[in-house]
């Protein structure tokens, strides 16, 4: 993935970042991870639905190392 601005590649994210992001999800605070890689929509989805009924946020245990490889 480039960013708009420029064609540098973004970023990788930390796989242990995410993770904990993740786990504060399991406290209550859903989608953190997600806004951490820059999924902002999805993000705010797992934020207001608390990660839609808990059962995205268990599927996103996969997601995170993905996630964090390829920042949008």
């Amino acid at each position: 993935m480039t960013h708009s601005l420029t064609t540098a590649p973004l970023p990788r994210r930390s796989l242990l970042v995410g993770y904990l992001f993740w786990a504060a999800g399991l406290l209550g605070f859903c989608g953190l991870h997600r806004f951490y890689t820059g999924r902002i929509w999805t993000g705010l989805l797992w934020f207001f639905t608390g990660g839609l009924l808990f059962i995205g946020q268990l599927v996103d245990v996969f997601l995170v190392p993905g996630q964090t490889r390829r920042p949008q």
